[in-house]
């Protein structure tokens, strides 16, 4: 079979042939006759035999018009140097023959699976089918290849490059070049740029440095500069992209895409399809914003699922951003994150490295992982929970101070609900308005500021100011003490019913407290549980009411009224005119404070025999004065005597 060489236009005399080097062996019988072709001009004719491997002879002759080559199946290199002075040539080469024509003005047509190096010049190629590698040199040159998978480095001029049917690839050269990608799948390489460039493989839209000044059509894959800050677009369809050094961007498209990015700080926005995303070095940044659900992306296991990434696989990224308005679930590493939501409900679980969230418009929840880190709420009704802190946290949501433990570095802005540390004790202060504030294990302290808040104190032993909004206080379990300390007028509460009124109290919730302090200037009504209780009354006239076990009740300032109930209770008068009201069966009472012709003792329920009183009963024990009516009640005055008493005790 023979495969057709053309020499036209011009008279050529061949120089020589070389052949590639290690094949010299295979190429031992050689040999070149002149000839005379018909026509009125002469040429060179050139016989060489090809041996080696097969023992038949195959001829290579060549006339001025018709010049045949039949090569072995074997592809060998043969470079093919024209004589010094020829102007232009025009050839056609088929068979694994590389053919190189140097800095001539040359023209070739090479055939399957050809090596093709034109060199330098104005060079017109075009292959056939098979798989071909061109190098176009230096020159404005023109190449066209076939059917194969084809390779194709455009040089340096302002080349024209049409892409055939196969899977082609493209060297952009950086010379004002066009470039057709053709069938099937064809890649357009800028790793050579000088700069970043920008390239959109949907609108063929290319600018910046090598790509100025093209333009492309017809391509699915494409490779960014070598170092450059490259933006490349994909299309709806499947798309390869590949980038390497520089801060590049990628925007994907909704095809089944493959994303590979190299080294440098980059980004990439899913576009939808079932695509596959990889990182490389720097800090890596992925975007699912275009979602149109939330997505769950976890980037230390890089597991994926949900709306666009349901498909989707991913390796190598530092940086995320959620939906634009989904619902996301996202989980750090170990070493520094950038995480960002937007629209949506999300939930953020930061890992233990620098990380910073930054929470969009939705009620959004982040669980603090323990590293140095920034937390923003954004807009919405957002949470930060120290829940995994080792230790307490001090965090105030309204100035933003946060200290302790996990909290120690880090930086925090845009929250109005908080979980302090499993088993620490933490100290919470919320703001002016509506507020969440959750504690667990250790002994906390809330301090609630004005709006419409609710605290949830968890196990151990808590304190929760009132901050004077429409406000629901759980205290869980523990001995757990609530204060309307800064209350501008005086409360109710009934810590057995759950139930508080007046001034800040009135639309309030409370339950599982045991201790209390009313306002600090109103009068105040204080009531207990049947168990151990403390409640505090400060100015004004409190009434304080222990009810059953062991209480210790505080008047504080002003005309205080005492009931300890059943149990052994401590009575703390306080300044001010207080009575102190002892019932019959209330165990044993001692007042701590009573102020001879000041305050009064009521006696309840006491019945005597005629001829006695109840200083019958009055024993003065050291400083003290102890009454003991038999039946375990006994009520004990300290730093009294039973002749001051006198005056100041009455039957009720």
């Amino acid at each position: 079979m023979f495969h057709e060489l053309n020499l036209f236009d011009y008279d050529y005399y061949l120089y020589n042939v070389v052949f590639d080097t290690g094949q010299v062996g295979k190429f031992a019988n050689v040999s070149w006759t002149e000839t005379n072709a018909d026509g009125t001009e002469t040429s060179v004719g050139l016989t060489f035999l090809i041996g080696g491997e097969t023992p038949e002879p195959l001829p290579m002759t060549m006339t001025e018009y018709n010049d045949f080559i039949e090569s072995m199946t074997d592809s060998y290199l043969v470079d093919v140097n024209p004589e010094t002075g020829l102007i232009e040539e025009d050839m056609s080469l088929w068979n694994g023959v590389s053919i190189d024509l140097n800095d001539y003005y040359d023209d070739l047509f090479p055939g399957r699976d050809d090596l093709i190096d034109v060199g330098a010049g104005d060079d017109y190629v075009a292959t056939g089918d098979g798989d071909d590698w061109v190098w176009a040199g230096s020159g404005d040159d023109v190449v066209h290849t076939g059917s194969g998978d084809d390779f194709v480095d455009s040089g340096k001029g302002r080349d024209y490059v049409d892409l055939g049917d196969g899977y082609d690839h493209v060297v952009a050269g950086g010379g004002q070049e066009e470039f057709h990608g053709g069938a099937d799948v064809d890649l357009i390489d800028y790793h050579n740029s000088a700069g970043g460039v920008t390239v959109n493989l949907a609108t063929n839209e290319v600018s910046g440095s090598w790509a100025s000044n093209d333009v492309i059509s017809g391509f699915e894959s494409v490779i960014g500069s070598n170092t450059g800050d490259d933006v490349i677009y994909g299309t709806s369809g499947a798309n390869e992209i590949y980038t390497y050094g520089g801060d590049d961007i990628v925007f994907a498209g909704k095809g089944s895409d493959y994303v590979d990015l190299g080294d440098g700080n980059d980004a990439v926005f899913a576009g939808g399809g079932q695509e596959e995303f990889r990182g490389g070095a720097g800090m890596d940044h992925i975007s699912y914003y275009d979602s149109t659900g939330g997505v769950t992306v976890n980037l230390a296991t890089n597991e994926v699922s949900g709306s666009w990434a349901a498909n989707d696989i991913i390796s190598g990224f530092e940086r995320i951003s959620g939906s634009g308005t989904g619902g996301d679930t996202i989980f750090g590493t170990s070493g520094a994150n950038m995480i960002e939501t937007f629209g949506g409900d999300d939930k953020v679980y930061a890992g233990k490295g620098h990380d910073v969230v930054e929470l969009g418009s939705g009620d959004d929840y982040v669980r603090v992982g323990g590293g140095q880190e920034e937390f923003h709420g954004g807009s919405g009704v957002d949470y930060i929970s120290y829940y995994d802190s080792t230790g307490g946290v001090t965090v105030n949501l309204a100035t933003n101070e946060v200290s302790g433990s996990w909290a120690a570095n880090d930086v925090i802005s845009g929250f109005e609900r908080i979980s302090g540390s499993g088993t620490g004790g933490d100290t919470i202060f919320g703001t002016s308005g509506a507020n969440t504030i959750k504690t667990f294990g250790g002994d906390d302290k809330v301090y609630a500021g004005k709006g419409h808040d609710v605290v949830e104190l968890g196990s151990g032993d808590d304190y929760v100011r009132v901050g004077g909004g429409q406000e629901s206080f759980d205290g869980g379990s523990g001995t757990d003490y609530i204060s309307y300390y800064d209350s501008t007028g005086g409360i109710t509460i009934d810590l057995a019913a759950n139930t508080v009124s007046g001034s800040w109290g009135a639309n309030d919730q409370v339950r599982n407290f045991e201790s209390v302090s009313g306002s600090g200037t109103g009068n105040d009504r204080l009531y207990g549980t049947s168990g151990q209780n403390k409640l505090k009354g400060f100015g004004g006239d409190d009434r304080l009411y222990g009810r059953g076990g062991d209480d210790k009740l505080y008047g504080g300032a002003g005309e205080d009224r005492f009931d300890g109930g059943a149990g052994m209770d401590t009575l703390h008068g306080g300044a001010g005119a207080d009575t102190f009201h002892f019932d019959h069966g209330e165990d044993h009472d001692v007042i701590k404070d009573f102020e001879n012709n000041v305050d009064t003792i009521e006696l309840d329920n006491f019945s005597f025999a005629p001829g006695e009183d109840a200083f019958d009963f009055a024993t003065q024990v050291g400083n003290d004065v102890v009454f003991d009516f038999g039946g375990g009640d006994m009520l004990t005055v300290e730093n009294a005597t039973i002749g001051q008493l006198y005056n100041d005790l009455d039957l009720v």
